[in-house]
């Protein structure tokens, strides 16, 4: 697919997207090997996008060679508003780009939760969390977890982050806490078929149930 076949799609959304630029990947990587020394491998890349934002900074949407990506920043509106704009941009995409078929249907939440400090134990907030050693020191000044969980029933993996974003904070000070939630399915689903929007019903159920099952009923109380 073109360059300028996906400049139009942001040409089409602008009067909502007013802001548009292309988007870049790069990749690059290099070999070790005992005895000699590192081969370097010239970085790889360029434009394989565009990505255009909302004039009141909130919703973003990607068009790219290999995809669509549709972002609501916060504040976070319902999920009837939030489908129904993606399914529209959708169909821009998808009337402009041709696509053969979709092969990965995702939603994805990033959250991030302030927690009241001190924090004398994660467990007090998080059902899953980093177990330490009765023989070490329980203060953290970081950590980072990733746990992939698969749901068969569903056809559908969720990736569950788990990270404390500053190293130290003062005692007078909130804790955030990440807790990102990637739950896809893939597969062959027709571009035009409702069955993409059928499946984006199901992993939002199931990052429902990766949220409440990941934080215990204190943290539901302070996020009321």
């Amino acid at each position: 697919m073109a360059l300028e076949t996906l400049a139009k799609f942001a040409d089409q959304v602008r009067d909502a997207y007013p802001t548009s630029g292309t988007r870049e990947t790069w990749q690059g990587g290099f070999h070790l090997r005992v005895g000699e020394r590192p081969m370097v491998a010239e970085p790889e890349g360029g434009p394989d996008g565009y990505i255009s934002t909302s004039a009141d900074q909130r919703q973003v949407v990607q068009a790219r060679v290999d995809g669509f990506t549709f972002s609501r920043l916060r504040e976070y509106q319902d999920w009837d508003q939030l489908r129904k704009e993606a399914k529209r941009l959708w169909d821009v995409y998808r009337q402009i780009t041709s696509p053969d078929s979709v092969t990965r249907v995702a939603v994805r939440y990033i959250n991030q939760i302030k927690l009241p400090a001190p924090v004398q134990s994660l467990g007090e907030w998080l059902r899953t969390g980093p177990d330490v050693s009765p023989l070490l020191p329980r203060e953290l000044a970081g950590f980072y977890m990733r746990l992939e969980i698969p749901f068969p029933q569903a056809n559908a993996r969720a990736i569950l982050t788990q990270a404390l974003l500053t190293k130290e904070i003062a005692p007078q000070e909130r804790i955030p806490i990440l807790l990102d939630i990637d739950v896809f399915r893939t597969g062959e689903f027709a571009p035009e078929s409702e069955s993409i929007w059928d499946a984006l019903e199901d992993l939002r159920a199931i990052k429902n149930e990766v949220f409440f099952g990941s934080i215990t009923k204190r943290t539901q109380e302070l996020l009321q």
